[in-house]
C-alpha cells in the first residue's frame, strides 16, 4: 500500500514537470511571435506572479518528491511469483526471509542468521545469508549445510520455473557463544537408535527386586 501511494506521487510530480515544460514552451514561443504587442517576461493575460507561483510548486513538488518519494531497491522489493501446475501464487518476500531465518537459526551450530532475498535479474533469485557460528565449529562444513537448509526451504515455498536460477550467497561474520550440550531427550534417543542398530549394548539399569517372588522357584 505504501508503496503504491509513492508510485501516484510519483506519478504526479511526471505530470507537473511535464506541464511545467509545456508551460515555459509555450511561453517562450509566444514571446518570439509577439514581442511588440506584450512586455517581455508577461503573457496575454496571464501575469508573471501567476508563474511564478507555478514555478514555485513545482519545485517544491520535486524537492518533495526527492525527500519521501524516492524509491527503494525495486530487486528487493514485492513478493515471489511460485509457478505451479494448476496457477501461481504470490508469496510475501517478508515470509520467505523470515521461513529462512527460522531455518538457518534452527541449526544448533548456526548462533543468529540474517537473510536477503532479492531478483537481479529476471529469472535469477539471490539469497544472501550472513551468519554468527558458535564457538569450535568448523565453517566450511557449516557453511555448505546451511547454503542446503537454505536452497530447500526456498524451493520449499516458491516453485521456480526452469529456466530460473537460484544462488545463494553464504558470508560468516565470526563465532558467537557455545556449542550447546544434547539434551537428556536427544541422548536417550540416541541410545535407542545405537540399540536398534546394534552400535552400541543395550542398558538397562537395575531397579531393584520384583516382588512377588516364588519361594519353590527358588529352591529349586
Amino acid at each position: 500500500m505504501e508503496e503504491d501511494l509513492k508510485l501516484f506521487g510519483r506519478r504526479i510530480v511526471a505530470i507537473a514537470n511535464t506541464a511545467a515544460a509545456l508551460l515555459s514552451a509555450l511561453y517562450f514561443v509566444a514571446q518570439f511571435l509577439t514581442p511588440a504587442e506584450h512586455p517581455p517576461g508577461q503573457l496575454p493575460n496571464v501575469g508573471a506572479g501567476v508563474l511564478a507561483i507555478f514555478g514555485f510548486a513545482v519545485l517544491a513538488m520535486n524537492f518533495l518528491r526527492l525527500v519521501y518519494l524516492r524509491s527503494g531497491r525495486r530487486d528487493q522489493e514485492g513478493p515471489l511469483t511460485s509457478r505451479a501446475a494448476n496457477g501461481s501464487v504470490q508469496v510475501s518476500r517478508e515470509a520467505i526471509v523470515a521461513a529462512l531465518r527460522s531455518a538457518g537459526e534452527a541449526l544448533d551450530e548456526v548462533s543468529r542468521v540474517r537473510v536477503q532475498v532479492s531478483n537481479p535479474g529476471k529469472r535469477r533469485i539471490l539469497i544472501v545469508a550472513q551468519y554468527l557460528a558458535r564457538e569450535g565449529v568448523p565453517i566450511l562444513d557449516l557453511s555448505g549445510k546451511l547454503r542446503t537448509v537454505l536452497r530447500e526451504r526456498f524451493l520449499g515455498m516458491v516453485q521456480l520455473e526452469k529456466e530460473a536460477r537460484l544462488d545463494i550467497e553464504i558470508t560468516f561474520e565470526g563465532f558467537h557463544g557455545k556449542l550447546r550440550s544434547p539434551q537428556p531427550d536427544a541422548q536417550k534417543e540416541r541410545a535407542e537408535e545405537a540399540d536398534a542398530t546394534g552400535e552400541g549394548p543395550a542398558v538397562h539399569p537395575f531397579t531393584g527386586p520384583r516382588y512377588p517372588i516364588d519361594d519353590d522357584e527358588a529352591v529349586s
